[in-house]
């Protein structure tokens, strides 16, 4: 489902008549669920666990006159 205006629930309400279609809808979830645990779950664990020893220096803060507005 890559439309974001079709909802599982919305599709499985539709489906309710129709055993085939609410079976393929069951069974594409699961599958979606497995390939998403498969290729994604983990990746938040695959992130480095220390910092990386560059650091980035930013320049020194420009120091603007202030503005009166009310003058």
């Amino acid at each position: 489902m890559l439309d974001l205006h079709i909802s599982y629930e919305g599709l499985k309400i539709d489906y309710a008549d129709d055993a085939t279609l609410s079976s393929h809808l069951k069974e594409s979830k699961l599958k979606l669920f497995d390939y998403f645990d498969k290729n994604y779950a983990n990746l938040n664990s695959l992130t480095p666990s220390s910092t990386p020893s560059t650091s980035i220096q930013t320049p020194p803060a420009i120091s603007l006159p202030q503005k009166s507005f009310t003058a």
